[in-house]
């Protein structure tokens, strides 16, 4: 995620408990002797290499051989124990008293078992690339996970298993996909929909609701968010996401948005919700709320004049220029003379009007932005009239395209 493209989170979290535990295990000391490949450090630790493998040392036990390892961790209140490989492996642990063993899960700590040293030594059995924790008796309580909090979304993520944060009509659970992204499913050939009550809303301010939305490609399904009496509809996902820094890139999540003003009692239901007779699997995630106003125009299907765009780009998605990349297009503010023409050789003005505007700068080639049916519904049979204000710094470098969008290789 962010700049680097990078999306597997089951690579990001192996290289905690492969790499970084156990660099920050020894980076608590200092080291007092190095001579080759064998370190003394303060606080009793050593690392050497032993048949080639990284080797550690802690009050002469050994705590870490290779990719796996058993490690004390504060003062030797808990025990981190990972094995790459999975397997069984026995180690040496101070004291007579037994341990309970937890697996750690992106849910919290589940118990696995009772472990008691016998001479001195412990056995433990561990699933490949599964981490552990262990605690001398018991673990003190855990603390909840307070998914979204100051969102005023409960759970925005769908990261709690069971989404016990959503009232769920049909069969609406979390999916994990291969790179470890979490995200709230809807299945099934009946309605299905997730929904919570939003409350601590001003009265009569305008918020934003949004969600990423993604019906399986290739297939149709209605799918509907629903906010504070607006709602929005995606029938297909037919638009990639082409953005580097997201998550999702790759995939055809893309954002649906409704503007709203909120009740006397500072209350309204979110809701999302997949239509009854297709099969096709729908998919959401990073639900929002925020206060925000943009602006309307009496008679038209889509006006955006970019002063108050809570995310992305108004109407518009990026395209596939340049492919999954950093666009090099976003919403520019004003700060004359500076952002305007005529400074510095600047042959155009960042903003055109008020104090931001949509800026594209040295753009790859291809299609920069476009809309979707959800950000500019259109209906069939209907004439529409397209209009906006630009400056273009060179003659012909941009063209205003219409299409539409069909099934090519199975998407």
């Amino acid at each position: 995620e962010g700049w680097t493209g990078e999306t597997d989170w089951n690579a990001f979290t192996a290289n905690i408990w492969q790499k970084n535990l156990p660099a920050k295990y020894l980076q608590q000391q200092r080291i007092t002797r190095w001579d080759g490949n064998d370190i003394t450090f303060t606080g009793g630790v050593r690392g050497t290499v032993e048949d080639g493998k990284r080797t550690f040392y802690d009050q002469g036990r050994k705590v870490l051989s290779g990719t796996d390892y058993l490690l004390p961790w504060d003062g030797g209140k808990k025990l981190y124990h990972y094995s790459e490989t999975g397997g069984t492996s026995t180690w040496e642990v101070p004291g007579k008293g037994a341990y309970t063993l937890y697996k750690l899960t992106d849910n919290g700590r589940e118990k696995v078992s009772t472990v008691r040293p016998s001479g001195g030594k412990i056995t433990l059995t561990a699933t490949a690339g599964q981490a552990y924790v262990l605690y001398p008796d018991r673990a003190p309580k855990e603390t909840p996970a307070d998914w979204g909090k100051g969102t005023g979304i409960t759970d925005p993520g769908f990261n709690d298993r069971d989404l016990k944060g959503w009232t769920k009509t049909g069969t609406a659970v979390r999916d994990t996909d291969d790179q470890g992204r979490n995200s709230a499913e809807l299945s099934g050939t009946s309605t299905a929909a997730l929904s919570q009550t939003v409350t601590g809303l001003k009265p009569g301010k305008r918020y934003t609701a949004s969600a990423l939305i993604e019906v399986e490609p290739g297939k149709s399904r209605r799918t509907t968010l629903s906010a504070g009496g607006a709602a929005v509809a995606v029938e297909r996902s037919t638009a990639k996401d082409y953005v580097a820094a997201s998550d999702w890139h790759g995939t055809f999540f893309q954002r649906a948005k409704v503007t709203f003003t909120a009740p006397a009692n500072g209350r309204t239901t979110l809701r999302i919700e997949a239509a009854a007779g297709s099969e096709a699997k729908v998919r959401a995630d990073d639900v929002r709320i925020v206060a925000n106003a943009p602006a309307t125009r009496t008679g038209t299907v889509a006006h955006e004049d970019f002063e108050a765009v809570d995310q992305g780009w108004g109407p518009f998605l990026k395209g596939d220029a340049g492919g999954s990349t950093d666009p090099r297009t976003h919403i520019s503010q004003l700060n004359a003379p500076y952002t305007q023409s005529g400074w510095n050789g600047k042959l155009i003005d960042d903003v055109l009007g008020g104090k931001e505007s949509l800026k594209s700068h040295e753009e790859n080639t291809g299609l920069v932005y476009r809309t979707a049916p959800w950000t500019v519904p259109m209906k069939d049979g209907h004439r529409y009239k397209v209009e906006f204000a630009y400056q273009s710094s060179h003659a012909g470098a941009y063209s205003w395209v219409e299409g539409y969008d069909r099934v090519a290789d199975g998407k």
